[in-house]
């Protein structure tokens, strides 16, 4: 670690020197805690700030709402750490739990062990190089070798298929909850964030403009928006899982519900003002009750 952030210090000598209004990005290597990067290196510098990827792909399975707990318990860390004057940003985040991604931890490869769910299959892309020849499946990983089976999990071709995740029902409000969570924690303890990627050619959870056209991420970002609220909900219950799922579900049809009521009451009004209220209207008096009227005079009245 020291040597890490010698090769760090130096770096950001020479940017400064040359451009110093530039911002020096350093990754953490995945190792962001107060013991690595607290204390006094780097501080009172200007223009710089710590990179780290926080994803749950590699993160064990587990329900919708365990993973809405997981996202909210980063806050934890990334507060401290800029408490100690450690500017953060968030590099790397996605909407995946699963690591089934084509080629995500390498070409034709993936690490052992992983991924720890079925991923599904779906019809891979079209070659940009135009129509290429079908190459059969190679019947199983040589030793030592990087061969197109790898030494990990699947994350290659067969017969024309290739893996996306499987681990998340993506549905708006499951996906949605999920996004909101990190968000939330990115928006209150960071400097920013950068979702991976804006782009890609099968795998949805990965995909920036997939997860907008769905309705997974906000499209609104003005301070007092409905998406807005949902995003400062998203980890206020104490437990962080079902509480927050059900605080961004009443952020969101909040004004839908004040509209029914008032619609409610507006029709309840006008009906008990029939019911209670004689129709008053040209040649007409108000009828008295019935039980003091005679019969004639009724007759005489109607």
């Amino acid at each position: 670690m020291d040597e890490l952030k010698d090769f760090y210090w130096e770096s950001y000598k020479l940017v400064q020197a040359k451009a110093p209004n530039w911002i020096t990005l350093f990754h953490d290597s995945f190792r962001l805690w107060p013991s690595n990067f607290g204390g006094d290196w780097m501080q009172n510098c200007s223009n710089w700030a710590m990179d780290t990827h926080l994803y749950l792909a590699w993160a064990d399975p587990n329900t919708p709402e365990a993973y809405v707990t997981m996202s909210c318990g980063e806050g934890s860390n990334l507060k401290l750490m800029e408490s100690l004057g450690v500017p953060v940003i968030v590099g790397e985040w996605s909407l995946a739990t699963d690591n089934c991604a084509m080629w995500l931890n390498g070409f034709n490869d993936n690490v052992p062990g992983f991924p720890k769910v079925a991923c599904k299959r779906v019809k891979c892309s079209a070659s940009y190089m135009g129509k290429q020849l079908g190459i059969p499946p190679i019947p199983g990983p040589a030793v030592d070798s990087m061969d197109p089976r790898g030494s990990g999990g699947e994350s290659f071709m067969i017969n024309g298929t290739c893996p996306v995740s499987g681990n998340l029902n993506p549905d708006p409000h499951t996906v949605r909850a999920l996004a909101n969570a990190q968000l939330n924690v990115f928006d209150l303890h960071t400097h920013g964030n950068f979702f991976w990627n804006f782009r890609t050619e099968i795998e949805p959870l990965w995909d920036y403009q997939v997860a907008v056209k769905h309705g997974w991420m906000p499209t609104d970002w003005s301070k007092h928006s409905e998406e807005q609220l949902m995003i400062d909900s998203a980890c206020l219950s104490a437990d962080g899982n079902e509480g927050s799922i059900l605080l961004q579900f009443s952020a969101l049809y909040r004004n839908y519900f004040i509209i029914a009521v008032f619609v409610f009451v507006v029709i309840n009004i006008r009906r008990f003002v029939a019911l209670y209220r004689p129709r008053l209207g040209a040649g007409y008096e108000p009828i008295p009750a019935a039980s003091a009227l005679s019969d004639v005079e009724l007759r005489t009245q109607t």
